[in-house]
């Protein structure tokens, strides 16, 4: 009878051990590439929609297209000429 108590606790250590081995070699978290269009994070978000990426020059807004102080988009001078 010893011999097969001691057969169990074998195979429960196993068991415990193979458990534990696929608990820490699930996926690696790997930082979001902010320019690729793709989800490396896993996290659902791509590029500058991911938080990662808002320091990223290209995620950071640029200046305005509109050149002159008025409310349109015309990128004429408001001296006119």
């Amino acid at each position: 009878m010893k011999l097969n108590k001691e057969k169990a606790l074998i195979v429960l250590a196993i068991v415990v051990i193979a458990l534990v081995m696929i608990k820490f070699s699930g996926p690696k978290k790997t930082s979001e590439v902010c320019d690729n269009m793709l989800d490396d994070n896993s996290n659902g978000l791509v590029d500058c929609a991911d938080e990662d990426c808002s320091d990223w020059p290209g995620c950071l807004p640029g200046p305005s297209d509109d050149d002159d102080d008025s409310a349109d988009d015309d990128d004429s001078s408001s001296s006119g000429g």
